[in-house]
């Protein structure tokens, strides 16, 4: 089960490292007839150590919790996966601490996304996630959990929400 809430910022706060981002991510999205549910694969590239992995994830509809499963794949069936898909994006991710929190921060950097920056934190749980209380800082933010517009396929399908 992934728990997560999602705000919308105008600007990354003052205390990231802005020229260094922890993660570059192309993810894209597979579609199949009769398959309700998402279906993405991702490269995500450690841009401190070099690594890069590739994984195909699913996920149930929802907002706060959604059913989740992730596997690593290799990089031959991530090809394979990538020329049938034509909901794409780009992001990278700057990672904070924040009360036995990591609050990441996605960065989207692809023409149709270009600006949007999107703060996103796990639970453990919904009751977690209820209860936690966002920096002072974020209080100009919005919060966009309930929103299914900001949901990744969404974005890489209809853009930036207006």
């Amino acid at each position: 089960m992934e728990t997560e809430r999602k705000w919308r910022l105008n600007c990354l706060p003052i205390m990231l490292d802005l020229e260094i981002p922890d993660l570059e991510v192309f993810q894209a999205y597979v579609t199949l007839p009769n398959f309700d549910n998402e279906m993405r694969i991702r490269r995500l590239i450690n841009l401190y150590t070099g690594e890069v992995n590739y994984c195909l994830t699913f996920k149930t509809s929802g907002t706060l919790s959604r059913q989740e499963f992730e596997v690593a794949i290799p990089v031959w069936l991530f090809d394979s996966l990538k020329t049938t898909t034509t909901k794409q994006l780009l992001k990278n991710i700057h990672f904070i601490a924040y009360a036995n929190h990591r609050l990441e921060f996605h960065v989207y950097t692809d023409k149709s996304l270009a600006g949007l920056i999107i703060m996103e934190c796990e639970f453990t749980n919904e009751q977690e996630a209820v209860l936690f209380r966002p920096p002072h800082w974020l209080d100009i933010a919005k919060e966009v959990t309930e929103d299914i517009r900001y949901q990744n396929k969404n974005l890489a399908t209809s853009g930036i929400p207006s």
